[in-house]
């Protein structure tokens, strides 16, 4: 399989946010056995959450009414393999915050709340990725955001 580049990667999933359910569903081959309709992401619940470990293990989508909610994407063989950081700084610009991450130890949370996009990572890789519709980071903070408790060494 051949892998395409990050930024052409990220743009794809940033596609997602204007998807149906149904669109969603089909296009990442979601059968109705990886999906739960109990599910919840962060502050937000009585989430629809498709997830099909098969085909793609660190990917989970979140639906709110058949709406789209969140889409996560977790470092799990080597989903966000190729990011780094700086490139996706780079493409986002300044992050409008940078808060504390659940992420790792010496991860930050990199919140660009008005295009949909926030990521955790340290100074070598990404833990994850989310996408979501665009909102304010005041929502972004109250949703799907939360402060994460101090690591013990």
């Amino acid at each position: 399989m051949t892998r395409v580049s990050p930024i052409a990667q990220l743009e794809d999933w940033l596609a997602v946010q204007t998807l149906t359910y149904q669109e969603v569903q089909d296009k990442y081959l979601i059968a109705d056995e990886h999906i739960r309709r109990d599910g919840c992401y962060i502050n937000l619940d009585r989430l629809i959450k498709l997830h099909n470990p098969q085909t793609h293990p660190g990917w989970l989508y979140y639906f709110k009414d058949c709406s789209f909610a969140a889409f996560y994407i977790e470092e799990i063989k080597g989903e966000l393999q190729g990011f780094t950081r700086q490139i996706l700084r780079d493409y986002c610009g300044e992050p409008e915050a940078i808060l504390p991450s659940h992420g790792g130890r010496s991860d930050l949370q990199y919140i660009y709340a008005s295009k949909g996009i926030a990521f955790s990572a340290d100074d070598k890789r990404l833990s994850f990725l989310v996408i979501f519709p665009p909102m304010s980071l005041e929502d972004y903070k109250t949703d799907l955001y939360y402060t994460p408790s101090p690591y013990i060494r």
